[in-house]
């Protein structure tokens, strides 16, 4: 959407319009219209694409806020960017790279004041709009570049918070020196405005790389979304030199819960691999696996590693609030081709879902080697136990 196109799109008649077409399907309603000229049928169509992805994305904002596609993809979605509010202790937050604005509209509910900066015209005057429309008043539009900002202004804050854009040179980056602002190349600026940092990194952003590169790291946290990992934030204070705390927030959409687990890297209990496998087969959710801290799940929970290398779990009872997936063992086995086709063929499955940690095949190979379909109830993980290549055949147990 351009600047003019929006500027169409804000008017009361196109707002109509929309409105009355919000449900279509975008590209026939494209396809329909394209030749009406007297509203701006591509940005409606693009607001129709963004309202039906934020109606899941943003369910509490999807009828209130106009959209621009690219800012909306790139957003923080309504759950996670309320969890981060809910960290944060501070009267007055610097959002350098607005975007979208979802971010600080969350902190605006939390905070006396939020400097909102978006160099893009066209976000900012979206993000000007749609504050407007949420009656929201402690938000301050910038549209300027927050870098120039800091240099030539000495406010204070009481924390800046950045999601740098993982975009470069078309793709997708992870490490944070391709991503815009360079937090490494700016963090001696931010700190010089901030006693406290909170940097939005992508799912793939790995400890031990910010753990090298970020000096006053304090705290590494991963949060997911229904056992699928949406973030990684680090949370960096000024002269900070104790241990960094190691974080996992696992949200659960459905019932509302946000579990949270916590250690520092050389607090972690020790890993107890099994003797022999239990009842029951149990795989964290992936902000345990990704933080590192399976072993604080496992030790309060009273389970057992299959092995040191992956981080799968076995006991003798159910855990009723696992968080994770659990399973009921049926059986497990010794691994070759030939015996797990036996078994399937004695089991008579044709279909079954597939995982694999420490695994010399991968599922793709599996499938075609033994000729089995996806989905099902049935479910076989592939691993090592006591050093021999294992499969084991399980049913899920819903939480």
């Amino acid at each position: 959407m351009t600047l003019e196109e929006f500027e169409k799109l804000i008017a009361p008649d196109a707002q109509s319009f929309y409105e009355k077409h919000k449900n279509c399907n975008p590209s026939e309603f494209s396809l329909k219209y394209s030749k009406l000229a007297d509203v701006p049928i591509r940005a409606i169509a693009e607001q129709i694409y963004c309202y039906q992805k934020a109606k899941t994305k943003l369910p509490s904002f999807a009828d209130k806020l106009i959209f621009e596609k690219i800012a909306l993809e790139q957003s923080s979605s309504e759950i996670t960017a309320k969890y981060k509010s809910e960290l944060l202790k501070a009267d007055i937050i610097a959002d350098l790279t607005g975007g979208f604005g979802l971010d600080t509209i969350f902190f605006s509910q939390k905070a006396k004041s939020v400097y909102y900066f978006e160099k893009n015209i066209l976000l900012s005057n979206i993000t000007k709009l749609n504050i407007s429309n949420l009656n929201i008043i402690n938000i301050k539009i910038y549209s300027e570049d927050s870098i120039s900002w800091l240099m030539n202004n000495n406010v204070k804050f009481d924390l800046i918070y950045l999601d740098p854009a993982r975009r470069y040179k078309s793709k997708r980056a992870v490490d944070l020196d391709f991503c815009q602002p360079n937090v490494y190349e700016n963090i001696d600026l931010f700190l010089s405005r901030s006693d406290t940092l909170l940097i939005k990194a992508a799912p793939a952003y790995d400890f031990t790389e910010a753990k090298r590169k970020i000096k006053n790291l304090s705290e590494f946290i991963v949060v997911s979304v229904d056992n699928e990992c949406k973030e990684v934030l680090l949370k960096i204070e000024k002269n900070y030199s104790a241990e960094i705390k190691i974080k996992s927030a696992s949200i659960y959409s459905k019932v509302n819960l946000v579990s949270e687990f916590e250690s520092s890297e050389n607090t972690l209990p020790n890993k107890t691999v099994a003797k022999t496998i239990g009842n029951y087969f149990f795989e964290p959710d992936v902000a345990l696996i990704k933080s590192g801290l399976t072993a604080v799940l496992a030790d309060k929970m009273k389970l057992q590693y299959l092995n040191n290398e992956v981080d799968y779990l076995t006991g003798n009872s159910e855990i009723v609030n696992f968080i994770g997936r659990k399973f009921k063992i049926i059986c497990w086995e010794n691994f070759s081709l030939k015996i797990f086709r036996r078994y399937l063929k004695k089991c008579n499955l044709l279909k079954a879902n597939l995982s694999k940690r420490g695994f010399s095949l991968s599922v793709e190979e599996l499938r075609k080697k033994v000729n089995i379909k996806d989905g099902g109830k049935d479910y076989f993980f592939f691993t090592t136990f006591m050093e021999k290549p294992i499969f084991i055949h399980c049913n899920k147990i819903e939480s």
